[in-house]
């Protein structure tokens, strides 16, 4: 299915948004942490890839982030486009969606926070009563992706937060933590952790360890949501 780009969104400096709308007819419904498959002709050869929907339902179009990945075929060639080009889409895809839980942690590493972001906004409209700890994971405060909404919706909503740790910061940031993801930090986040469900996005070795330290914390496995990359 075509869809034209109608607009870009720089997210930081290697970090884009597009919003996407079909070339003919409506946007295809899909659920908060769906994926879609992006097909493209690059250099007379055809290159597929899968990139998670960042947008929520509501909206009258497709959004995906990217990130640029040196060599990457499909990350490169996507930030050669403009607004009026056009992209093939498949989708909606994957079973990392939201069910209507009522208390969720949303866990991401870097730009696998776009799935989370579709259900953060998602939650935020449709779901008030629900309480949410968005988790994010970045390198640098430059690598903060949807940090000014992500800051607004957790102002606008009581029931909603988010905590956020610099990989590579040396030192405690003012509006953060600093170093790796781990337990000692998450003791600071969460509280009982049971009572939640879980969705971990980033890295397979990321995913594996945030998964580990939720079940040594007695954390049901059925309640823990895997989209890895």
């Amino acid at each position: 299915m075509k869809f034209k780009i109608t607009k870009l969104i720089q997210q930081t400096h290697d970090v884009k948004s597009f919003w996407l709308n079909p070339a003919k007819g409506k946007v295809f419904d899909f659920k908060p942490g769906h994926f879609v498959n992006v097909t493209a002709n690059i250099n007379d050869e055809t290159v597929k890839r899968a990139y998670s929907i960042s947008s929520d339902p509501d909206r009258k179009y497709i959004e995906i982030t990217v990130k640029e990945v040196p060599k990457g075929k499909m990350s490169s060639y996507l930030m050669t486009l403009k607004e009026g080009d056009e992209l093939e889409l498949n989708g909606p895809y994957g079973d990392f969606v939201y069910e209507n839980q009522d208390k969720v942690i949303l866990i991401g590493g870097g730009c696998a926070v776009a799935p989370l972001m579709s259900l953060f906004r998602y939650i935020n409209k449709h779901n008030k009563k629900a309480q949410v700890v968005f988790i994010i994971s970045a390198r640098t405060e430059e690598d903060f992706i949807f940090e000014k909404e992500i800051k607004e919706i957790s102002n606008d909503n009581s029931n909603l937060h988010y905590f956020i740790t610099f990989t590579r910061t040396g030192e405690t940031c003012a509006d953060g933590f600093s170093g790796r993801l781990d337990l000692d930090k998450m003791l600071k986040m969460v509280q009982n952790f049971k009572d939640y469900h879980y969705f971990i996005s980033g890295s397979g070795m990321f995913a594996s360890v945030i998964k580990d330290i939720m079940l040594s914390q007695g954390v049901d496995k059925n309640k823990v949501k895997i989209e890895a990359y």
